[in-house]
C-alpha cells in the first residue's frame, strides 16, 4: 500500500514537474526523432517523439548526459544493446536527460539525468525528482557525495520499479534509474562509479 500511495504521489509530481518545467525557459527549439523498438516477440513498432531543447548557457554548463554511460555500462545493466535517446534539456533549473532502451521492452529502460541547483529558489530538478528524503530501503552507494541505491526507478519525467543509483558531484546531481523488474544492483553500481569518473 505505501509503494502505491509512493508511486502515486510520484507520478503526480512528476506530472506537475513536466508540466511547471514545460513552460519555463524561452529558448526553446523542438527536435524531432523517430524510434523503432523490437521487442523479444519480433513485433516491430515506431514512434515518432518530439523534445523541447533549449539553446541557453545553463544547460550547456551541464555534462551531456549521453556521454555518461559507454555501449559496454548500457548493455551490461540492460542485457541488450540499446541506443542512445536525448531527452529534455532546460537552462532554469538547468537539467538534461538521455535514456536507452524502452519501458515497454523486457530487457528495460535505464536513463541518466543531470542537473544543478538554479532558477527561482535554486532548484535541483534530478534530486527533487529522485525525492532524496530518508527511505530505509535505500542503501549507501560509495560514488560522489551523498550516494545512494534507491529501490525505485526515478527516470525523466517519471519512474516505477527498478533501481536508480544517486550522487553528487562537483555540485552536479546524478541520477541514473533502471527502470527494469529484475534490476543488477552491481551492473548499476558499476555504471554510476564510471559516470562519476567522466565528471571534472
Amino acid at each position: 500500500m505505501n509503494r502505491l500511495l509512493w508511486a502515486s504521489k510520484s507520478s503526480l509530481f512528476a506530472a506537475f514537474l513536466t508540466v511547471v518545467l514545460a513552460g519555463c525557459g524561452s529558448n526553446s527549439a523542438t527536435n524531432s526523432s523517430s524510434t523503432t523498438v523490437t521487442p523479444a516477440g519480433g513485433i516491430t513498432s515506431s514512434s515518432s517523439v518530439s523534445h523541447a531543447t533549449t539553446t541557453g548557457t545553463a544547460a550547456a554548463s551541464l555534462p551531456d548526459p549521453c556521454t555518461l554511460l559507454t555501449a559496454a555500462d548500457v548493455s551490461t545493466v540492460l542485457g541488450v544493446a540499446a541506443t542512445a535517446s536525448k531527452g529534455v534539456s532546460q537552462d532554469s533549473p538547468p537539467f538534461a536527460s538521455c535514456s536507452w532502451g524502452s519501458l515497454t521492452a523486457d530487457s528495460g529502460l535505464v536513463s541518466v539525468l543531470v542537473s544543478r541547483p538554479g532558477g527561482d529558489g535554486g532548484i535541483d530538478y534530478a534530486a527533487m525528482l529522485a525525492g532524496v528524503t530518508a527511505d530505509p530501503t535505500d542503501k549507501p552507494l560509495a560514488v560522489g557525495t551523498g550516494g545512494k541505491l534507491m529501490n525505485r526507478a526515478v527516470i525523466a519525467g517519471g519512474g516505477g520499479v527498478g533501481k536508480t543509483a544517486f550522487f553528487k558531484k562537483n555540485g552536479i546531481t546524478v541520477v541514473i534509474g533502471l527502470a527494469k523488474t529484475s534490476a543488477d544492483e552491481a551492473a548499476l553500481t558499476a555504471a554510476a562509479q564510471h559516470a562519476s569518473s567522466l565528471i571534472s
